[in-house]
């Protein structure tokens, strides 16, 4: 027979069944508390179980005043950490924003971001849309002239009209006969500038051969100063007076690349010409008289066949503009452009004999009109492609001026390196901090140096021919839609277009140089423009804070 239960006892299993739910105040319930001894009492003295009541259940559920205190600080605290993280984190936005406003605002312009895409249908400037516009439309249409050069370049056949706009040397709106009557000054003011220099260097050019022969004629000896040509005492023209103020010629400097490329010197010239052999002395006070005559009427028959003589010179006499520190530093920069015109460009189909001259004369007469500034090493870079789209040496130059106003800044003496290198640090280490973090990882690399040739000849040696052509179109264009510093998003670029290499490889600053190096004219140059231009779209979001 199975045993009877006690109907109390049911009740009393019932509620400590209640009791043994795993409530979370239930580990902290002191055994001691009233309910519990009470119950324990009742039952330890008579002997009997009363079931409890509902007020009895009720009070045992709920948890003592030190948990519920415990708790609400535990929540309170819980609130305060979160509130506080996302206060913080929010400062931090605050400061990061702040700080790309005032270090980067400044390479992008204020208004409407500029989109990665074409907002019209013009992807690039094309042969059909160019020639559909009139002079009043060029006006009325600039902008969209220059937006589709920024997005797709210029189509091959109409560069040669394009450009000139794009360098100022011809202002939308023209007519054609203002265009044809610029062109005939700018021709006719590059035809004198050529002239004079061309006389000075004949005069160098006599000189050069008369102390050869004299030299020749006396052994290793120098004639003395009353048999040189005389150094005039004369006064200097004003466009050189500063020049020779401020600056010596030692402080020329012709080494702008970290990698310099050996070349061989040119060949000296073979210099023939009829000269009075002088009598025999032993003594130079007893020359004779007649010599001096000689000596400066003497005639240069052979020459570099890309140097140039001029009829100024008359009778070989000096000019009296022209005083012996200019000749001495004309002299210097035209030892500099022969070396560096040799050597530019020479794989390239254009540069022949005679087009390799005319980049000599274009380069020749710019420096004769800034000795100031003088000859720097890949100037003539700058000037080739030039050349190549225009064939034309007034043109040529009248553009080439132009674009140095600005780019001359990039060369020694200038400031825009040193901002271009700031900008591209403060550009990846906004946008990409993992690639900015990659360059210190080994040591601090984000001086950049290794963007230095980059930034300074505009990538004109980065890339093929035809992609020069379209990269330097579209940063012209860029200053007049988006940006002025268009070439530190496109270094940017060219890192970003190889990011998952240099990353996966985590690349020293030794193997980045030789990467890029290998890859110079490899580049995809419409890949890097397209993530140059998302680049530019990213910053005017940041910066507008969307």
């Amino acid at each position: 027979m199975h045993e009877l239960i006690d109907p109390r006892r049911l009740s009393l299993l019932s509620f400590e069944s209640i009791r043994s739910l795993r409530l979370p105040w239930s580990s902290s319930v002191p055994t001691d508390s009233p309910t519990h001894s009470s119950h324990a009492s009742h039952t330890s003295n008579t002997g009997s179980y009363d079931p409890p009541t509902q007020s009895h259940i009720e009070q045992a559920k709920k948890p003592p005043l030190q948990t519920r205190d415990s708790l609400q600080r535990l929540c309170t605290t819980m609130k305060l950490q979160i509130v506080s993280r996302a206060f913080y984190g929010w400062l931090a936005h605050c400061r990061h924003l702040k700080t790309v406003r005032e270090h980067l605002s400044g390479l992008v312009y204020n208004g409407e971001a500029t989109l990665p895409t074409p907002p019209h249908n013009n992807k690039y400037l094309s042969t059909k849309f160019w020639k559909s516009l009139s002079d009043s439309d060029m006006v009325s249409r600039q902008c969209e002239i220059y937006s589709s050069i920024y997005y797709g370049g210029v189509s091959p056949q109409i560069r040669k009209q394009v450009w000139p706009y794009l360098l100022d040397h011809y202002k939308f709106g023209m007519s054609k006969e203002d265009k044809k009557k610029l062109d005939a000054t700018s021709a006719n003011l590059y035809e004198k500038t050529k002239f004079d220099w061309q006389s000075v260097e004949s005069v160098l050019q006599q000189r050069e051969a008369l102390l050869k022969a004299n030299i020749k004629a006396y052994g290793n000896l120098r004639p003395p100063h009353d048999l040189l040509p005389p150094t005039l005492d004369l006064p200097i023209p004003d466009n050189f007076r500063k020049r020779l103020i401020d600056r010596q010629v030692s402080n020329l400097s012709n080494e702008v690349f970290l990698d310099s490329v050996i070349v061989a010197e040119i060949n000296a010239n073979n210099v023939s010409g009829t000269v009075k052999p002088p009598p025999p002395l032993t003594k130079w006070h007893t020359v004779d008289s007649n010599y001096h005559e000689d000596f400066c009427a003497v005639k240069v028959s052979s020459r570099n066949p890309l140097r140039s003589s001029s009829a100024d010179a008359v009778d070989g006499k000096l000019d009296p503009n022209y005083n012996e520190k200019i000749l001495e530093e004309v002299k210097l920069n035209l030892h500099r452009i022969d070396k560096d015109v040799h050597r530019c460009d020479r794989n390239y189909w254009y540069f022949t004999e005679n087009n390799l001259k005319k980049l000599r004369n274009v380069m020749c007469t710019y420096v004769w009109k800034n000795l100031d500034v003088g000859y720097i090493q890949g100037m003539c870079d700058l000037v080739a492609p030039l050349l190549v789209i225009f064939d034309d040496e007034s043109l040529t130059y009248s553009c080439f001026c132009n674009l140095m106003k600005k780019m001359v800044e990039n060369f020694p003496g200038g400031t825009a390196m040193d901002n271009h290198l700031a900008n591209m640090r403060s550009l990846v280490m906004v946008l990409d901090p993992e690639l900015y973090d990659l360059l210190h990882l080994n040591g601090d690399y984000t001086h950049f140096f290794f963007c230095y040739r980059w930034l300074l000849l505009d990538f004109k040696r980065e890339m093929c021919y035809e992609d020069v052509f379209l990269v330097w179109e579209s940063i012209w264009a860029a200053k007049h839609v988006c940006s002025d510093n268009y070439v530190a998003f496109i270094g940017l670029a060219m890192m970003e277009a190889y990011r998952d290499i240099l990353i996966d490889n985590a690349m020293e600053m030794v193997e980045i140089i030789k990467f890029f190096n290998e890859m110079a004219e490899k580049h995809n140059a419409r890949e890097v423009l397209s993530i140059a231009r998302d680049l530019v779209f990213r910053l005017q979001t940041l910066i507008e804070n969307k």
